[in-house]
């Protein structure tokens, strides 16, 4: 079991995500699906696990944080490079999500 240091990292807070479902349209006009982040509450300390500049090149955000695996928001599946580069830079095992 990978013992991550991710909470200990002292890098900025690379981004605020703040979502508000009050915001939304009720309903996702036809064609589009409404992304599972509206209404997300991400904790600041999940937000450093990554550079800011690493997380906007590559279109991630880091949204969860438990028991060693970082969960993390991403445009498009993640080559495995950068899945390798992900789990080097935060010390934690990596999940996508789409």
């Amino acid at each position: 079991m990978v013992t991550p240091d991710c909470f200990t990292m002292n890098t900025p807070a690379p981004f605020l995500v703040k979502t508000d479902m009050a915001a939304a349209d009720p309903l996702p006009s036809p064609g589009k699906s409404r992304s599972f982040l509206s209404g997300l509450e991400i904790a600041p300390e999940v937000l450093r696990t990554l550079p800011a500049s690493f997380a906007q090149q590559h279109r991630i955000i880091p949204i969860e944080l438990s028991l060693g695996m970082l969960t993390v928001a991403v445009a498009s599946p993640a080559s495995p490079r950068v899945v390798d580069d992900i789990r080097l830079l935060s010390g934690c095992d990596v999940l996508q999500r789409l």
